[in-house]
């Protein structure tokens, strides 16, 4: 296949290519471009459009401290767009709407702050406008260079998919990707000193990585370390797409009052159906824009009936009869909605899943590889920590590339400390994720009832006994990690625990219940022992007196 060499290395700058151009590959991007790492960067992305509003694919973030840690860092282009374009949650109100439409009214919970334990001001952001903010954060930076304030740019290469990563033949201290242009038969060749791995859930320079051939020469590389550890969950599997919903629709109220929605609450509406194969609800997150349609995420089982219907107006009635509150379908107004969201494939939760390796460098520690993002730790949504840990990624690596200034350390040793730091949370992250909360999508098998309920069971147990103990037992996992001070492993460290101590307790309860019961049966009980030592002691006495007289 005939290619063209594009060499990306400049005089006495370094050269960096990130492949992904998601929201952890922009930010690692921008990172590398700035200060003091000052890496010339090129991005590859296989997409040809990436900030465009795609509406089935309009997932919300919520940025929360973690993901912070990172927009606060660019202070003046990224954070102070994220508080302008996000909807903060520190006011909010959760209204959920009953099936039954002769109800009078809907329940409001109100809260005027974010009540959830040190859990700091996150907003809520579309994707394509997160997106959106970091390319604006990068042209910025482009500017300041055009500008001579700066002496690095980013190179954003969309329709640009890299299908093969290898260590340069001629130079140790280089690494080519092989990148192929969209409606093109040739390939680029590029190369530089540093690659990161932003390339998602199925990444290529993962992948690349776990095949030795081509790593030979680096004789550190262990390929087994870059294959990916699955786990399943209760949520695991489920099968998601999105309707596109009217930002101010009407809600009855059933007294013949009409309630109209705001793009700035919560919004819960529930159905009437119960079944196995039919049960439903839709959750509304916030959005800042009043005037842009509203994501609703429907998440159900594979087997569900909303698979089972391609035509847009048998959806519709579908809808109707499920909510028999909006029965006239005045949440979806625009019909050619109904009509793309029957025909929609969707997609399904991946497994959760973590990757032991994040990072490979060359012989001389010259040339190296990172990973970052769902390239090592990929989850469903329900603790909703995949873009921040994602950011979290990105911090560690630049903390780890600031080594390289400070302590005159090389690029090998700059990843290797970048894995020691982030690989225990990668792997912490995934577990706490099969965990948190699994059983949030009302998920209408039996078993899947019965896991909820022990869920419940144990969130309640430990945050009682939090709650009694004044905070000497930890709060569950999936509360403790609102704590942003803590990392993952620590959240898990504290939840193994008090699961630790609590099943030592429960093991000696039966060990002492055990003892009882055999000593039941084999001999006399204290109590039994005592009435007989007694009984003996009177005849013993009674003798005496008569053997006198």
């Amino acid at each position: 296949m005939p290619h063209q060499t594009n060499h990306i290395s400049f005089d006495g700058r370094k050269d960096a290519i990130v492949v992904g151009a998601g929201p952890s590959g922009l930010a690692t991007a921008l990172m590398l471009a700035s200060d003091p790492h000052n890496f010339e960067v090129t991005i590859l992305e296989a997409k040809s459009s990436i900030a465009s509003f795609d509406r089935s694919n309009a997932y919300l973030y919520n940025i929360n401290a973690r993901g912070q840690c990172f927009t606060k860092r660019f202070d003046q282009t990224v954070h102070r767009r994220l508080i302008e374009r996000g909807l903060s949650t520190k006011r909010f109100n959760l209204i959920v709407v009953p099936a039954n439409p002769k109800e009078p009214s809907c329940p409001v919970l109100s809260k005027t702050e974010d009540t959830r334990e040190k859990m700091a001001t996150s907003y809520w952001i579309p994707r394509n406008e997160l997106i959106k903010l970091l390319l604006d954060a990068i042209d910025d930076h482009n500017t300041a260079a055009v500008e001579g304030k700066i002496s690095t740019t980013i190179t954003v290469k969309l329709g640009h998919s890299c299908f093969h990563v290898c260590p340069s033949p001629d130079n140790p201290s280089k690494i080519f990707v092989r990148a192929k242009p969209q409606g093109n038969s040739s390939t680029t060749l590029l190369q530089a000193s540093l690659i990161v791995g932003a390339d998602g859930l199925n990444s290529k320079v993962r992948e690349c990585l776990a095949q030795d051939n081509d790593f030979e020469k680096w004789p550190s590389l262990n390929p087994k370390k870059f294959i990916v550890r699955k786990y399943n969950s209760p949520s695991v599997g489920l099968r998601i797409k999105v309707l596109q919903i009217h930002t101010k629709f009407d809600i009855p109220t059933g007294d013949g009052t009409i309630f109209t929605s705001r793009s700035s609450d919560f919004y819960a509406l529930k159905s009437v159906n119960r079944g196995r194969t039919n049960s439903i609800s839709l959750h509304l997150l916030p959005l800042k824009n009043d005037t842009a349609s509203r994501s609703c995420t429907i998440v159900t089982r594979p087997n569900h009936d909303i698979w089972k219907i391609q035509d847009g107006e048998k959806m519709r009635q579908w809808f109707a009869e499920s909510f028999p509150r909006f029965s006239g379908g005045n949440m979806v107004k625009d019909e050619k909605e109904w009509e793309r969201f029957a025909k929609a494939k969707g997609s399904y939760f991946p497994p959760c899943q973590y990757c032991p390796g994040l990072q490979a460098s060359s012989l001389t520690g010259d040339a190296g590889i990172a990973l970052v993002g769902d390239a090592i730790h990929a989850f469903p949504p329900d603790i909703g920590q995949g873009v921040n840990a994602a950011f979290g990624d990105v911090v560690a690596l630049d903390d780890a590339l600031r080594g390289m200034s400070m302590d005159s350390i090389n690029l090998a040793n700059a990843l290797a400390s970048y894995e020691k730091v982030r690989g225990p949370e990668a792997k912490a992250v995934v577990r706490l994720a099969r965990i948190g909360a699994p059983y949030q999508y009302g998920q209408s098998l039996i078993l899947d009832r019965f896991g909820h309920i022990l869920w419940a069971m144990n969130i309640a147990f430990r945050s009682f006994l939090s709650s009694m103990t004044f905070g000497i037992t930890p709060l569950p996992a999936v509360r403790l990690m609102y704590h942003s001070d803590l990392s993952y492993s620590q959240v898990m460290r504290r939840a193994d625990a008090l699961t630790t101590a609590l099943m030592i307790i429960l093991i000696c309860c039966l060990v002492v219940l055990i003892i009882l019961k055999t000593e039941s049966r084999e001999s006399p009980s204290i109590f039994r022992w005592t009435l007989l030592h007694m009984e003996k002691r009177v005849n013993e006495c009674l003798h005496s007196r008569c053997f006198h007289y």
